[in-house]
């Protein structure tokens, strides 16, 4: 997938970074001086990638800022590409692989004892919009069940093609089967156009990274009341979070992103929300910031403090920051915990949803 402008900003980090894998060309992102804070990951997920830091005036930047430019080596991207696929064999004994698609694997365990549980999950990623790639034509060679961003679905032989909207954006991906035998494994073909063709579903548009899902993100109407649309994502946060506010967008939505933070020492624990909008955190159902009730009014940065300190136990906790939307899109969650450097809410102290445990 050749990208048309090799120099881009990236806006919503975790979302792009899941887009690089099917990318088999080298690309360069650039990070704006306020999302500083997301390079530890970048670098985490794309150990080789090369850093550069930078003041330009390149027009196709829209200020001339600090930018921090890094380069992502074509052996990162490739090592995410795919699904995890895993067997689990009637003596209880468990095998994990990489598949490319939904589908058997290449070389089945010689010591599998079936029947046998298969349970293939990652990120989907979908083509770029265009009016040949906006559905999803699939159709399975045997019975599987399918997880596909907020829809569950059931494919079988025989039965009529499950024909859905095509995602706009990286979506949480998994699929499941119990077989027989080897013979009895299912496989899932996406049907395309004729230009496009037919292939093993979703065949060189699929990785691993980050890993399951961690963050709920609901759009509501203004109230909150009404559920507009559901996503999903690794991390609290990016440069553009109004993206995914389903039309029309110039009225007012809630977005409440929900997750659970896993506390490994107890203490007290810093959190600090950035926002060009009202925003609000809650932990636990208790609003910890801002420290007035009327969090939707317009921010006073002079007079409100914008760090929170909250005493949290060892265990797991419930997080909720929601985000009043008319305009921007900025929203970043960072913490600091007991004995530790500020940083984003880290993706590893987050609980993965429970349907990808």
């Amino acid at each position: 997938m050749e990208r048309k402008n090799p120099t881009r900003t990236m806006y919503r980090p975790a979302q792009e970074m899941i887009e690089l894998t099917p990318s088999a060309h080298r690309t360069t992102f650039a990070f704006n001086a306020s999302m500083r804070a997301w390079l530890p990951v970048a670098r985490a997920a794309f150990p080789q990638i090369q850093v550069t830091e930078l003041v330009t005036n390149d027009p196709t930047f829209k200020n001339p800022l600090l930018w921090t430019v890094f380069s992502v080596a074509d052996e990162d991207v490739a090592r995410h590409r795919g699904l995890e696929l895993t067997l689990d064999g009637a003596d209880g004994r468990r095998w994990g692989m990489r598949a490319a698609a939904i589908e058997p694997p290449a070389v089945w365990p010689s010591d599998l004892e079936f029947p046998t549980r298969l349970q293939w999950q990652g990120w989907y990623v979908p083509e770029d919009r265009r009016p040949e790639t906006d559905r999803l034509v699939l159709i399975s060679t045997a019975p599987v069940d399918l997880w596909l961003g907020d829809g569950a679905h059931k494919l079988d032989a025989g039965q009529s093609p499950l024909d859905i909207s095509a995602p706009s954006r990286a979506v949480p991906l998994r699929a499941e089967a119990r077989v027989t035998s080897a013979a009895s494994a299912p496989t899932v073909w996406s049907i395309g156009s004729a230009a496009i063709g037919s292939h093993p579903f979703p065949h060189g548009r699929a990785n691993v990274w980050p890993g399951p899902p961690r963050v709920t993100i609901e759009y509501r109407g203004g109230d909150g009341q009404q559920l507009l649309a559901r996503e999903f994502d690794a991390m609290f946060g990016g440069h553009s979070v109004g993206e995914g506010v389903p039309p029309p967008a110039e009225r007012p939505v809630l977005i409440r992103m929900l997750g659970t933070v896993r506390i490994n020492r107890g203490g007290l624990h810093e959190f600090e929300l950035q926002s060009d909008q009202p925003a609000r955190i809650l932990i636990d159902g208790r609003q910890v910031w801002p420290a007035y009730a009327d969090w939707t009014r317009p921010r006073d940065l002079r007079r409100e403090e914008i760090l929170a300190l909250t005493r949290l136990s060892e265990g797991e906790h419930a997080v909720v920051v929601e985000r009043f939307h008319r305009v921007g899109g900025q929203l970043n969650l960072l913490w600091r915990p007991p004995g530790k450097d500020q940083e984003l809410l880290a993706l590893e102290s987050l609980v993965p949803l429970s349907p990808w445990l």
